[in-house]
This record gives structure tokens, C-alpha cells and sequence, in this order.
């Protein structure tokens, strides 16, 4: 079967099992879903609110989920194109972050900012200066006992086959990165490449995957030996941060525990959109320790191939899931 007949197929068993569960919850709003579900109407349905009632919870709970269950389906036939409407997206992002940095190249910028922004970034920085402390010797040796490769594709390895032992047979880095790690990968590594040239990728490759009904998510698949010093400075920073309590491997439950106690306190949390693509480059050059800097930019990717084949200069610190 093609592939648009086998999803059409799919979702038309999605449709069934939808109605059915609108059925099971017979609510006014379990209703209402079923009847613009019936008529095709999926914008309409999708734009449909939440509203909870602290006094029926289970009652609210049946609504939430007859309104939410389809919003991250990608067969859901809304006429849009998702990976388009996500790339307009993250150029939109782009300028927004390009103002900002724009605004930031004033190196006083702190200073000349409004009283309780000055403030607020003074003591961010001191924050950060007391979390991370003088980078040592011993931290840099472990990023290097840290330092891997992930799941996914990297700029040299793509497709089905991304194991391991295929990414520790591939080489490539950005120029900056490239000319400092070659020094240090084990001479195994270039038997394995069969080459002795450090092969350069100069940008990452923007592309998108699914991410709900109306949109995609854009990701950049970063150069290869960028990931690996990536993950390799990551879980040092995440060491670093797990002295202050901030776990990150735990940190998901925590945040749990803390929205229940906000429930109570009549408290609620935010969710800021596209936050990841709006961090701008030097809002992160003005707070972070000079040596610190000088190890992250190191590693940090400075530009972004689009699908079409257009190279932009990221204006955002990295990109997505970075």
C-alpha cells in the first residue's frame, strides 16, 4: 500500500477510536469533541481550551484528554505543512534572538540596563560564577573521559546504521574544534577512518521531525566530534550543577513534587515557547566565566544549513535538544 493510502488507513482507525472513547465519557465536551471529530473539523478541534474544575477533578481530568489526545497526532489531515510552518519558525526565532543580540553587543549593556534587569543579571552571573568555579585541569579531563557519541545521527553518520562502532570510525569537526581535538583523538580512530586529514563540517544540517497535529519540530543533526565534545562538557556541567542540588538526572521529579505544592499554594508554572531558540549567543558570552566561554565556544556550532541548501549564521546559542 503507498504510504499516503497506509496513513490515511491508520488514521481512519484513529477517527473510530476516538469517537469510541467520546462515547465512553459522555461528558458536554466529550460530546461536542465527537461531533466536530464527525465533521472533519480538526482546526476547530484542536483549538478547543481546557478548563478544570477543582471541585470534579476526575471530571476535568475525562475532558482533558477527550480535547488533547489528537494534538500531537501528525495524520490528523488539517491541510498544513508542518515542516514549513516549523521552519518559519525557527527564522522567526532567528530575528527575534538577533535583536536581542544586537542590544548585547554593547559590552555595558548590563550596566545601562534598567535597575531591577541590571540587577537580575548581575546576580545571574554571580550565580553562575559560584556554580561552575575556575575551570581546572581536572575539569577539562573530564570532559574527555566523559565525552560520546549519542543515539542519533551525527553529520557523518546517518540512517539506519548509527551504532557505535560506526561513529568511532568517522571523523569530522568544525575548523575550530577540528584543529584542537586531532591532537588528542587515540590514533585508532584515524586507522579506522583511513585517512590522517581532519574532515571539516562547517555547519549543522537544519531538518525536522514530528512534533504534534500543527506543527514539527526543527532539530540540527550537529558535526560529528562537536557531539561528542558536546555530551563530554554536558555531563560536566550537570556534575557542576548536581553540587548546588540541582540533579538533572533526577530533576523531572522534583518538579513534580514542586507543581503539586504550587497547586496548593494557589501557584502555577509556565511552559515559555520555542525557549531552547530564543537563548541568544552573547546574553550566554556576557554571563559565563571567559575560560568556561572559551571551552563551550570551542565546541559550539556558529552556523546551520536550511533544507534548501542556505547557510545562516545561528544568532541562538544552539540549537534545539543542544
Amino acid at each position: 500500500m503507498p504510504p499516503v493510502k497506509e496513513a490515511a488507513s491508520f488514521f481512519a482507525k484513529e477517527r473510530n477510536a476516538y469517537l469510541k472513547l467520546c462515547e465512553g465519557i459522555n461528558t458536554p465536551r466529550a460530546l461536542t469533541c465527537s461531533l466536530l471529530a464527525r465533521d472533519g473539523q480538526w482546526g476547530e478541534l484542536l483549538n478547543l481550551q481546557n478548563h478544570f474544575d477543582d471541585q470534579n477533578i476526575p471530571h476535568s481530568a475525562d475532558d482533558y484528554l477527550v480535547t488533547s489526545v489528537l494534538r500531537k497526532n501528525p495524520r490528523l489531515p488539517l491541510g498544513v505543512d508542518r515542516k514549513q510552518v516549523a521552519l518559519q519558525k525557527f527564522l522567526e526565532c532567528e530575528e527575534h534572538v538577533q535583536k536581542t543580540n544586537r542590544a548585547w553587543s554593547n559590552k555595558n549593556h548590563i550596566r545601562n540596563a534598567p535597575g531591577h534587569v541590571a540587577s537580575t543579571l548581575i546576580r545571574a552571573k554571580r550565580i553562575i560564577r559560584r556554580i561552575l568555579g575556575p575551570l581546572t585541569e581536572r575539569d577539562l579531563e573530564s570532559v574527555w573521559s566523559y565525552a560520546r557519541f549519542g543515539n542519533g545521527s551525527t553529520s557523518s553518520v546517518r540512517g539506519n546504521d548509527v551504532s557505535a562502532s560506526k561513529k568511532y570510525s568517522a571523523l569530522s569537526a568544525t575548523p575550530r574544534l577540528a584543529a584542537f581535538v586531532k591532537t588528542l583523538i587515540p590514533t585508532i580512530w584515524w586507522e579506522g577512518a583511513g585517512t590522517l586529514a581532519m574532515p571539516v563540517d562547517w555547519t549543522s544540517c537544519v531538518t525536522t521531525v514530528s512534533k504534534n497535529a500543527k506543527t514539527d519540530r526543527v532539530i540540527c543533526i550537529e558535526p560529528h566530534l562537536n557531539i561528542w565534545v558536546q555530551l563530554g562538557v554536558g555531563k560536566l556541567l550537570r556534575r557542576k550543577l548536581k553540587h548546588f542540588g540541582l540533579d538533572l538526572d533526577h530533576q523531572a521529579d522534583v518538579n513534580r513534587f514542586l507543581a503539586s505544592v504550587a497547586h496548593k499554594l494557589g501557584l502555577c508554572t509556565i511552559d515559555l515557547e520555542s525557549a531552547s531558540d530564543t537563548i541568544a549567543r552573547l546574553l550566554v558570552e556576557r554571563l559565563i566565566p571567559k575560560r568556561w566561554l572559551h571551552l563551550l565556544e570551542l565546541c559550539r556550532t556558529d552556523m546551520a544549513k536550511m533544507p534548501d541548501g542556505t547557510i545562516i549564521g545561528l544568532e541562538k546559542w544552539s540549537s534545539m535538544g543542544n
